[in-house]
């Protein structure tokens, strides 16, 4: 018994000790893996820049930094509020003071709104440093000092006295406090494991850097992103200035810089037929290299910009995301990257292609760097080489470029809309598509439709073209058997004979782009959509030379670019020569190329050519990386359009709104000066063609304008009567370039008659005839005769102009009174792209004119310039106003703040405050250091502007702040005649005011 005691005894002990040994292997082998994994880490790491290597604590630091002060504004504002209500009451009773008096004396004593807008900051000759600031509580900010203004809007409440016994306010403490929290979510960069691609937008509302979203980005390039983000907000030209004239600073991290640019006047070494335009390339011969910049600014320690003037600029198409990579060079670098003595000039591929680790270091003493090159599939093998010696499995080129791009650039809102159009117009889903691009072989062509493309010298060759088009698309079903196709040409002859095609034979669709649809009611109230192939420019950025310099001509390119990009896959049509690799110098040039890496799979993308259709990966070149088939399985595409894009960088001050800093140095303010100066003197060419034509017109005939002639002329009257409602000075004047347009179409004479609340001619006046202004006052025989004597042809709505055109062509005199918030922009460019087409096919020289301006904005700054003056006493005002708050035209900036917009009768007073601190500290962005001129529609907001600027020491001024009638006090011409109290519809007059001084 006691042996078989033993026996049992040993056995369990056996048992026991096997399984401890198991578990010590198990343990042994948990820690290898655990220091192995560690290793990697720390090898990664060493291979990183000294500045780089604390860039995660650094940031780290940042998220923790960002949630101080966010509770500050929580104290209450219980006696602010009390204080402000007997005010606000007291600024209600002079309104209505002000509403019952109805002395036209009174209409201009203030008034001073509309024309010290024009001063901000050098906006007289350029409109694009008038910006509008919406100021938006989930987006940051960011100062000269490198801070996030949302922290800055939470420092301190406007009062340091504030209460906080009040047990009304404690009320609703929790909601607020609810609130704060959601707000302070947004604004803090919280990592979250997100989808790069769905979650694209999400990402840009928490502030989440959206490299660190990405899988497929290695490890240098996030830390580069993030030194490029921290060292971007602390460049300033002073600093920079300061860098360039120490002798020690080429070795400061952070100072040197290197710039691809594409200038019009540039200075390398070109032939005299060259052109800046066609050195730099097309577009996709410009964007391929992206990864390798990224490549050498890593390398070389620069912060990378991307600057393009030749034919346009950059970013009339692309804008950096929130949260993405800002690549746009301030202002004052521009000056000196056209300054042929400033950096080194790279032009030669051979040199960076060669370039190593000793030709690297060669460049350090070189603070600015500046590169003009085409692509080559040489870069490409360049940066994969560099790859293997980094990390093996690093992803490759092509795989980490659509990555790389989602951090550079979202679409400007233009060429969103033009592809939401598309999408809408084609029911087309994200990704269930097959893009066919026949675009290939006629790039260079400057037509726009079938109409202005050279003729076929036979019939018989347009057949054989459409027959081409038809085996490219049967190409295209080797991706996507069941289709269906968007066909990219810009022949519409050859789209029209494919959806034929197709529709008759039962099978899939084929799509294209069509005219923005219209809809329009039926008597059983159902809607009737007419669809219409939209003429297309297809030209790209090397196509004429640099000789178009108009953002228009380019738009379809960068449209079709991205639609190619978001479907399946993308087949292209090239001739035999070259390879049909798909990084051969052909397909550097394809924009099929570059849409298939912007896309979701680089490897769909095939090739036609006469012998055939063909897979465009060449097996020779770089094989896919190790872990490429498990990085593509995880990278899907947006369900929802909305998901595809990001919304725009918020510009972080001066830098990217093109306005002057007070840190110029002499030869950048000379040249400032000598640009406003050429502007001033070719002020014409700013506007289309045909604008020009018709004033030359228009003065002809209104300076001859008598009684007696004039029952000959036919006029279009922009008008607003005292029994009808015509909106704000807003709603009745942005629609002012689409009126010309309908003046010029129909061959009217534009003139402008209100009586409501008062004549324009109140506040507004032409300018003389010798500064270009136009005549638009009705003379008086005309407004007590003629116009009055028939019943008036009132047109209310844009998309009703064409119809009135025709129907009413015979009567004398139609009138207009549009109230619109979108001022018709999106017709009048559609308008003018099927203008522009004709005028091409017409002109004979396949050349497109002067007849679409570079935006609506650019044509309604100097179509107002041609238009309007202030009248002799709101000039005296404006001139006084300004002398009295010392703003001096051009040295200030304003904001603008709608607390009560949409008759809104109350808002939270902490929202108001919010707000109110949130504009200023974006104005002091705009321009550091200078005049804030700060309006708004209720006298809360103002106080609570000026109790901030108390507390800082800020330069704010607003009008008549202190006197009572502190609030926005101006003409409200959007109600009607009488408003609900039975008061004058002119109930204040500085809302007027306001609008000249921003």
């Amino acid at each position: 018994m006691s042996a078989h005691k033993c026996k049992y005894s040993c056995s369990q002990i056996r048992r026991k000790w096997l399984i401890l040994k198991l578990l010590c292997v198990a343990y042994f082998l948990v820690s290898l893996a655990a220091l192995l994994q560690w290793f990697d880490w720390e090898s990664q790491t060493q291979l990183l820049h000294p500045s780089m290597k604390s860039s995660r604590k650094r940031r780290e630091g940042r998220i923790r930094g960002k949630s101080e002060g966010l509770s500050i504004l929580d104290r209450q504002l219980s006696d602010f509020k009390q204080q402000e209500r007997g005010r606000e009451e007291n600024s209600q009773a002079s309104i209505r003071t002000l509403n019952n008096s109805n002395d036209e004396g009174q209409s201009t004593s203030t008034d001073a709104v509309l024309y010290l807008s024009s001063f901000v900051k050098g906006s007289q000759d350029n409109p694009a440093s008038i910006q509008e600031i919406s100021i938006n509580v989930q987006q940051g900010h960011t100062n000269s000092d490198g801070n996030d203004f949302k922290s800055e809007r939470t420092v301190r409440p406007p009062n340091p006295q504030l209460s906080s016994s009040n047990n009304s306010a404690n009320i609703a403490h929790d909601i607020k406090t609810q609130r704060r929290e959601k707000l302070q979510y947004k604004l803090q960069r919280i990592p979250q494991h997100l989808d790069f691609d769905k979650d694209f937008s999400f990402a840009h509302h928490h502030q989440e850097p959206l490299w660190e979203l990405s899988d497929f980005l290695p490890p240098w390039m996030k830390d580069y992103f993030s030194w490029h983000q921290e060292e971007r907000q602390k460049l300033t030209e002073g600093l920079w200035g300061n860098e360039q004239n120490n002798s020690t600073s080429s070795s400061t991290i952070g100072s040197k810089l290197l710039v691809v640019q594409c200038l019009h006047q540039s200075h390398s070494k070109q032939s005299v037929n060259e052109s800046s335009s066609s050195s730099c390339g097309s577009l996709s011969e410009r964007l391929l290299l992206l990864p390798y910049w990224l490549r050498m600014a890593y390398e070389t320690n620069r912060i990378l910009f991307l600057h393009w003037t030749s034919p346009v600029d950059l970013s009339n198409f692309f804008e950096p995301p929130g949260g993405g990579c800002d690549w746009r060079a301030p202002i004052w670098l521009q000056y000196l990257l056209e300054d042929e003595r400033q950096g080194l000039f790279i032009q030669e591929k051979s040199q960076l292609l060669s370039g190593d680790d000793d030709y690297f270091k060669s460049l350090n003493h070189e603070l600015l760097i500046k590169v003009q090159l085409k692509s080559a599939p040489e870069f490409e093998d360049r940066y994969n080489a560099l790859r293997k010696n980094f990390m093996t499995i690093e992803a490759t080129f092509d795989e980490v470029f659509h990555d790389v791009w989602k951090v550079f650039f979202v679409p400007s809102l233009r060429i969103r809309k033009e592809i939401e159009n598309a999408f809408s117009a084609n029911k087309m889903l994200s990704g269930e598509y097959v893009s066919v691009d026949l675009s290939a072989d006629s790039r260079f062509t400057m037509a726009t439709s079938s109409l202005s493309s050279p003729a076929q010298p036979e019939k018989v060759e347009e057949h054989d073209l459409i027959e081409k088009a038809k085996r490219v698309v049967e190409c295209a079903s080797r991706l996507r058997p069941k289709g269906p196709f968007l066909v990219v040409t810009d022949d519409l002859n050859i789209t029209r004979a494919l959806q034929s095609h197709y529709a008759a034979t039962g099978r899939v669709p084929v799509f294209a782009r069509y005219i923005k649809p219209k809809q329009r009611k039926n008597t059983d109230k159902s809607t009737r959509t007419e669809t219409e192939l939209l003429p297309q420019i297809l030209m790209d950025l090397d196509a004429t030379s640099g000789l178009i310099h108009r953002p228009e001509s380019y738009y379809d390119i960068f449209v079709n670019l991205y639609l190619m990009a978001m479907g399946h896959g993308v087949v292209t049509v090239t001739s035999n020569q070259g390879s049909n690799s798909g990084n051969s110098s052909a397909g550097s040039k394809s924009l099929s190329r570059l849409a298939a890496l912007i896309g979701y799979d680089p490897s769909r993308l095939l090739r036609y050519t006469s012998n055939g259709c063909s897979i465009a990966f060449d097996e020779s070149s770089t094989p896919p990386s190790v872990v490429s088939s498990e990085i593509h399985a995880n990278r899907s595409i947006p369900d929802k359009f909305d998901q595809h894009f990001s919304t725009p960088m918020i510009g972080d001050g001066a830098d990217h709104l093109r306005l002057l800093t007070s840190h110029l140095r002499k030869e950048g303010r000379q040249q400032h000066q000598q640009l406003h100066a050429k502007n001033a003197s070719t002020q014409e060419s700013n506007l289309p063609q045909w604008m020009e034509e018709y004033f030359e017109w228009h003065r002809s005939i209104k300076s001859n304008l008598t009684r007696s002639n004039s029952n000959s002329t036919k006029f279009l009257i922009l008008s607003c009567v005292k029994d009808k409602s015509c909106g704000g000075i807003s709603d009745r004047l942005k629609p002012l370039p689409m009126i010309v347009w309908e003046a010029y179409q129909s061959q009217r004479l534009l003139l402008i008659w209100w009586d409501r609340p008062k004549p324009l001619e109140e506040w507004l006046v032409p300018p003389k005839h010798n500064e270009g202004g136009i005549d638009w006052t009705v003379p008086a025989f005309l407004k007590k005769e003629n116009l009055r004597s028939s019943e008036p042809i009132i047109v209310n709505s844009l998309e009703k102009g064409k119809q009135y055109r025709e129907l009413y062509a015979e009567r004398r005199a139609i009138f207009y009174r549009i109230q619109t918030p979108m001022a018709g922009e999106d017709i009048f460019f559609d308008e003018q792209i099927i203008h522009a087409a004709n005028a091409s096919s017409n002109n004979g020289t396949g050349t497109t004119p002067r007849t679409v301006a570079s935006s609506y904005r650019d044509i309604f700054h100097h179509l107002w310039r041609r238009f309007f003056a202030p009248a002799p006493r709101l000039a005296a005002s404006i001139d006084s106003k300004m002398k009295q708050h010392g703003l001096v035209p051009g040295r200030y900036t304003s904001v603008h703040l709608r607390a009560m917009y949409g008759n809104r009768k109350h808002r939270d007073p902490q929202e108001t405050v919010d707000l109110a601190v949130l504009g200023v500290n974006c104005a002091s962005n705009l321009f550091p250091g200078a005049t804030i001129f700060f309006a708004s529609d209720t006298s809360f907001a103002v106080a609570a502007a000026h109790t901030y600027k108390n507390l800082y020491g800020l330069p704010i001024a607003s009008l008549d702040y202190g006197t009572g009638m502190n609030a926005d006090i101006g003409i409200n011409t959007s109600n009607s005649s009488k408003n609900s109290n039975g008061n004058n519809n002119i109930s204040n007059n500085n809302s007027n005011n306001n609008l000249y001084y921003m």
